[in-house]
């Protein structure tokens, strides 16, 4: 009885014996190698085990065999997804579309689809044809939250991502989303509320650290901000932009000459990035440092000499 290793092998992975369940479905495969209940059971569990060529393979089968049964096309489309193939997900997707509108995973899945073609209003449509009937779908607010946030509806894209984080607050690409998001409408505190939990991990990424260390600077926590900063830079040592934060920040809290020299890091590492001239010049002559200024905006017109910057900042380091 394939059907009954099938059973067998199901209860193996619920039990995470995966070598067990290796050898009863291996046994089931023999049995009964083209049963479409194996080649379900083959494709759900390639899934399971990020084998999402094979879990693809499996699935195209079963629609190649029985191309109306949705379950197999929500199978197949979950594949291709896994693999990036928005397109063919699409393709799979529209004969269910076409038959069930309102169906829900189809049109999640749908959503996601158009979301990895950055095809943003096609994701809010599919994800309102889900909440219309389910208002807390949490994996439809999110991608609705998502899409939001890349056609810059910051207001709305806050509001599903607040709705997500406070069911799964350890979700750490939502946070961030929001924590962006928040950012965005001018709210740098709540920012630092929602990003500071998994700022704080010691495995914290650059990008993660440089947006919690903007939130700080922008709520007044001056000291805060510079410690984030100061951790993206010895995790990215050539990153220009998190040594300019840094030395903006520094000179912020009042240590100008710390804040000058990275400053000077910054343009150093990325001679094309006006702003760290901009702001090197600027505080050069805060701290009237009149010739240093002048050989930095010398410099910047040397780079840039279509640029205004340069000529008004040498003028101003003159005067």
């Amino acid at each position: 009885s394939f059907g009954a290793y099938l059973g067998l092998a199901g209860l193996a992975v619920a039990d995470k014996n995966n070598d067990e369940a290796d050898k009863l479905f291996a046994r089931a495969v023999a049995i009964a190698p083209d049963n479409s209940d194996v080649l379900m059971f083959q494709g759900a569990y390639a899934r399971f085990k990020k084998d999402h060529k094979g879990a693809e393979a499996a699935f195209q089968k079963l629609v190649t065999r029985q191309p109306g049964r949705i379950d197999y096309r929500i199978g197949l489309a979950q594949a291709q997804l896994a693999t990036g193939n928005h397109e063919g997900a699409i393709k799979t997707l529209a004969p269910v579309l076409k038959a069930a509108p309102n169906h829900p995973t189809a049109n999640y899945l749908r959503a996601l689809a158009a979301y990895q073609a950055r095809d943003y209003q096609t994701v809010t449509l599919h994800t309102e044809n889900v909440l219309k009937f389910d208002r807390s779908n949490l994996p439809t607010i999110l991608i609705a939250g998502a899409a939001r946030f890349a056609m810059k509806q910051y207001e709305r894209a806050a509001s599903d991502l607040e709705r997500f984080v406070s069911q799964f607050p350890t979700h750490e690409p939502a946070r961030r989303l929001l924590g962006a998001a928040q950012l965005q409408l001018h709210k740098p505190k709540e920012a630092m509320a929602t990003l500071k939990p998994i700022a704080e991990k010691s495995d914290a990424e650059a990008d993660l650290l440089s947006l919690v260390g903007v939130a700080a600077v922008q709520a007044r926590e001056l000291e805060a901000g510079t410690g984030y900063f100061d951790r993206v830079v010895k995790l990215q040592p050539e990153n220009a932009r998190a040594h300019a934060q840094l030395g903006a920040a520094q000179i912020a809290m009042g240590d100008v000459e710390k804040g000058i020299v990275q400053l000077a890091t910054a343009v150093e590492k990325d001679p094309d990035y006006r702003g760290a001239d901009m702001a090197l010049i600027t505080n050069l002559m805060r701290a009237k440092r009149f010739k240093e200024a002048l050989a930095a905006a010398r410099e910047l017109q040397r780079k840039k000499p279509s640029d205004a910057s340069g000529y008004s900042l040498a003028g101003l380091a003159q005067m």
